[in-house]
């Protein structure tokens, strides 16, 4: 074996970098230009332009495929926007909810400013009425009774014609 590194060799090894003489004057060092990393993929189909008509139709009451369709998009286009894109999808919730804050603010400005005796008693029927529509149900059980016994005794209906209860 011989102690001289074959040509292969010398050129895997990383090279010493060779010392200048003091007196020679020394390039100045170049600048190191990090590139920034290029997206992969298709660019987003939602531009800011698409994005301001998508939420401007949010904030109407438009559904997501509404607002999808006005904006130029199909629905799939939006929803993968929102997975991708946090602050779309933050904005786009912010304008779904616009609407209906904006229609509790009128009603509070009608029984606050106004003082709308009728809106008052539409909001609190509305929160009496509670999650399971009871007052709904109530109200239309009262209205049939009500039309039910306005024919009995006018002679439209005799008890004969009466709906029966289950026994």
């Amino acid at each position: 074996m011989d102690n001289q590194p074959d040509s292969q060799q010398e050129a895997s090894l990383p090279s010493q970098p060779q010392s200048q003489p003091e007196n020679q004057q020394q390039s100045q060092p170049t600048d190191i230009v990090i590139e920034p990393e290029k997206k992969i993929g298709r660019p987003t189909v939602i531009s800011e332009t698409i994005a301001k008509k998508i939420i401007e139709a949010l904030q109407w009451g438009a559904t997501v495929e509404e607002a999808a369709y006005y904006g130029g998009v199909v629905p799939a286009t939006f929803y993968n926007e929102c997975k991708r894109n946090k602050q779309f999808l933050e904005e786009t919730e912010a304008a779904r909810k616009y609407l209906q804050l904006e229609a509790k603010r009128n009603v509070s400005k009608s029984i606050t400013q106004e003082k709308s005796l009728d809106t008052s008693k539409w909001l609190l029927e509305k929160y009496d009425k509670g999650a399971n529509n009871s007052l709904v149900q109530s109200n239309t059980q009262i209205n049939v009774f009500q039309d039910l016994k306005k024919k009995f005794f006018d002679g439209e209906i005799t008890e004969d014609q009466t709906p029966q209860e289950d026994k």
